[in-house]
């Protein structure tokens, strides 16, 4: 999976031969949260859809082949108060 300059490469081997042991999120930045969200919507598992979220950030969440769970996250521009 690519998205601008980062890349997560996921493998179809077990290369350590261990369960899956991340019971954490894995949150993942970007500066167009929605437009992200529109691609992958339809192709991805959704964890939880893109929405504001309290702490001052939009995101969704969405689980992987592995049973991870991935965030995407656009955090709001300061206001400057």
């Amino acid at each position: 999976m690519q998205l601008q300059d980062c890349r997560l490469i996921f493998t179809e081997q077990d290369l350590w031969a261990a369960p899956v042991a991340c019971s954490g999120t894995l949150y993942l930045a970007i500066a167009d949260v929605a437009r992200y969200y529109e691609q992958v919507r339809d192709k991805a598992e959704i964890a939880w859809p893109l929405q504001e979220m309290d702490y001052g950030s939009r995101e969704f969440g969405i689980r992987d082949c592995n049973g991870y769970t991935l965030a995407f996250t656009q955090v709001a521009p300061a206001t400057g108060e």
